[in-house]
């Protein structure tokens, strides 16, 4: 039966292992550690300033134009003003501390 096997290497070992990496590219290295851990403080302060933020407050609008009166959070644009506010429902009911 013939021998399947791939033929064996003969080929001579290095004399010496290659250089250690020279000191730049460690300094790198390190500097490239601390903007990942800068990078990563950052988002997980950014994610836990979300986790404070509440809903925005509920104003009253007055359209310019007729009188009408609408409950609002955002501004409807130019031709509507603030009349009443802020509150915390829908239904400008609940009168609210934020400003």
């Amino acid at each position: 039966m013939p021998d399947l096997r791939p033929p064996r290497r003969t080929a001579a070992l290095p004399a010496a292992l290659p250089a250690a990496a020279p000191p730049a590219a460690t300094a790198a290295t390190g500097a490239g550690r601390r903007a990942a851990r800068l990078a990563a403080a950052l988002g997980l302060g950014l994610y836990c300033a979300s986790l404070l933020a509440g809903p925005a407050p509920w104003y009253i609008w007055r359209s310019k134009v007729d009188g009408a009166r609408v409950c609002h959070q955002t501004p409807l644009g130019p031709g509507w003003e603030v009349v009443a506010g802020p509150y915390r429902d829908s239904h400008c009911e609940k009168p609210s501390l934020a400003k």
